[in-house]
């Protein structure tokens, strides 16, 4: 990998370079595009004002015009890829909350109101999207029921996973429903947290060096983002 990095970047290939970082890690994508729909969900973001591919695309410049091969091993430029990325996200979310100005109480709940009625599922390259967003109509929910929101059959697979959860939670719309209900309800960085270990693949040592914690921070808030997770389980 670095190697093939090294030659786009002795050649002044830009989009060569773009693509071999791609391939290398699909998983970005994933994470930037899923932690974007929270924050236009959430009122953080204007809906089509930030685009997860240019993000990405800022990302791979900016390797592109600081890369040194002598100082970097792949998974050292993995952690780089997601470090970038994250404070990139975090700078373009606090420029818009700064600037939305102050909701009134109504305004806030009715926000909250709508992110707990929101339908979640997965495109076909495995982000987490609304099912609004989607064009299927399969994906739509039975409007006599109340509603709720259920998240990709693939994401629900990686939190039970991830979190060692009981997996008859995958058995019934009522646990699928705890799932979704606690996933969506996570603190902010709770859920950054679980969806670098989840969407973007990455270690506990790796996630603690890309948000600025230790790992013994990160795996306690992984045991408390479980506990949450179980709690909800028992109570379905």
């Amino acid at each position: 990998m670095l190697e093939t990095l090294k030659k786009h970047h002795e050649r002044a290939d830009r989009e060569g370079f773009k693509q071999a970082l791609t391939e290398f890690l699909p998983q970005l994508k994933r994470y930037v595009a899923n932690r974007l729909r929270t924050a236009v969900r959430k009122g953080w973001v204007p809906k089509g004002e930030v685009s997860a591919l240019d993000i990405v695309d800022e990302v791979y410049l900016t390797v592109f015009e600081q890369f040194d091969a002598s100082r970097l091993d792949e998974q050292k430029l993995r952690t780089l890829l997601f470090t970038l990325a994250d404070k990139k996200l975090d700078e373009v979310i606090e420029e818009f909350r700064r600037h939305r100005g102050d909701l009134s109480i109504e305004q806030l709940a009715e926000q909250e109101l709508k992110t707990l009625e929101e339908h979640i599922t997965a495109d076909a390259d495995g982000e987490v999207v609304f099912v609004e967003d989607l064009d299927d109509i399969s994906y739509h929910l039975d409007d006599e029921r109340t509603k709720v929101w259920l998240l990709d059959e693939g994401f629900e697979q990686e939190l039970v996973e991830v979190l060692d959860l009981p997996r008859e939670a995958l058995a019934s719309r009522a646990g699928r429903e705890a799932l979704a209900v606690t996933y969506q309800n996570l603190p902010t960085l709770s859920r950054i947290v679980l969806d670098l270990r989840t969407r973007g693949g990455l270690s506990v040592t790796e996630i603690a060096e890309v948000r600025g914690l230790t790992p013994a921070q990160v795996e306690k808030l992984l045991a408390a983002v479980r506990n949450r997770f179980l709690r909800a389980l028992e109570a379905c």
